[in-house]
C-alpha cells in the first residue's frame, strides 16, 4: 500500500469573545487506501471534508485522532530526513493555479522551486529537468522565461502539475484542480495525466465533485458524505450508488446535450 488513512479524525474549534469554546468535527473515522499507479476519486459536495483529508494525507495538518501511513509507516512519526523524502514523494496540485504560482517568479522559476528544496540537483540538471516537464506537460521552451499572468489558466495549471512533477513523486494530490477551466482543457489535462502515469507510475488522488471525470480518468471512487466515507465502489461501466448522498451527486450530472421530448423532436424532422 502506497498511503493509507487509519480512522482519521480531525476537529476545529474556535471561541468567540466572551462565549463558549465551540467544535466543529470535520472527519469522522475515515478510512482510505492509495496502491501504488492508481487513480483514486474522493467525491462529495462543498463542505463534505474532501479537501480538509487531503491537507491530512499530505502532512500539512496532524489529524485529531487516527494515523496516516506511507509505505508502512506512521507520518507523525518520521524523522527529518523521511519528511523531508515524504514532502518529495506527495505533491498536492491546487484549484486556484495563479494563487499557487508566485507572480513575481517565471515559469522556469516556479518549476524549480521543489528541485532547489527537495533535490541533489545541480544547475545543469534542473534546467534539462524544467524542459523535460514543460515538454511533458504540453508546453514549449519558450514558456520558461513568461510570468504568470501571460499565461491562461489552463496553460498555469500545467506549469502546478509540472511543479509537482519536478521531484518525481510517487503520489499527487489533485485537489479540485480541473474545476473552472472549461470541458475542453479539462480534457486536455486529463490526457496529460494520463500520459504522465503511464511513463511514470505516478498515482493520482482525484478529488473533485463532477463524477463525469471520474468515469473518464479513475478506477476507483471514495464518497464522502458529512466527514464520513459513505461507499467506495470501483470505476467499471456505470456507478450504482446506494447511499443518498452519493446517488444526489450522480443526479446532479447534466446530459451533454439538451433533451427534447419525443414528440417535439418528430415534429421537427416533420419539418
Amino acid at each position: 500500500m502506497l498511503i493509507e488513512a487509519c480512522h482519521l479524525h480531525h476537529t476545529y474549534q474556535r471561541q468567540p469573545l466572551f462565549q463558549r469554546t465551540i467544535t466543529r468535527h470535520v472527519l469522522n473515522d475515515i478510512n482510505l487506501q492509495i496502491r501504488p499507479g492508481e487513480t483514486l476519486a474522493l467525491v462529495g459536495g462543498s463542505g463534505s471534508g474532501k479537501s480538509t483529508l487531503a491537507r491530512l494525507l499530505c502532512g500539512l495538518e496532524q489529524p485529531s485522532q487516527g494515523k496516516v501511513l506511507y509505505q508502512q509507516q506512521d507520518i507523525a512519526h518520521f524523522t527529518p530526513a523521511d519528511k523531508k523524502a515524504f514532502q518529495r514523494d506527495v505533491q498536492m496540485v491546487f484549484q486556484d493555479s495563479f494563487g499557487a504560482a508566485d507572480p513575481y517568479f517565471t515559469i522556469a522559476e516556479i518549476i524549480q522551486e521543489p528541485l532547489n528544496y527537495l533535490t541533489s540537483m545541480d544547475e545543469q540538471e534542473k534546467k534539462r529537468r524544467i524542459r523535460e516537464l514543460l515538454k511533458l506537460v504540453g508546453l514549449s521552451p519558450a514558456d520558461e522565461i513568461k510570468k504568470p499572468h501571460q499565461m491562461s489558466g489552463g496553460q498555469l495549471q500545467r506549469v502546478c502539475l509540472a511543479r509537482a512533477l519536478a521531484p518525481s513523486p510517487s503520489l499527487i494530490i489533485l485537489d479540485e484542480s480541473l474545476s473552472g477551466l472549461d470541458r475542453l482543457l479539462q480534457s486536455q489535462l486529463l490526457k496529460y495525466l494520463q500520459q504522465i502515469q503511464q511513463q511514470t507510475g505516478v498515482a493520482y488522488l482525484f478529488i473533485t465533485h463532477d463524477l463525469r471525470l471520474v468515469h473518464l480518468f479513475c478506477q476507483h471512487v471514495a464518497v464522502m458524505h458529512q466527514g464520513k466515507i459513505v461507499e467506495q465502489q470501483e470505476v467499471s461501466g456505470r456507478l450504482k450508488f446506494h447511499h443518498p448522498a452519493a446517488k444526489a451527486l450522480q443526479d446532479a450530472i447534466l446530459p451533454p446535450f439538451p433533451v427534447r421530448s419525443a414528440d417535439h423532436t418528430d415534429s421537427h424532422l416533420r419539418e
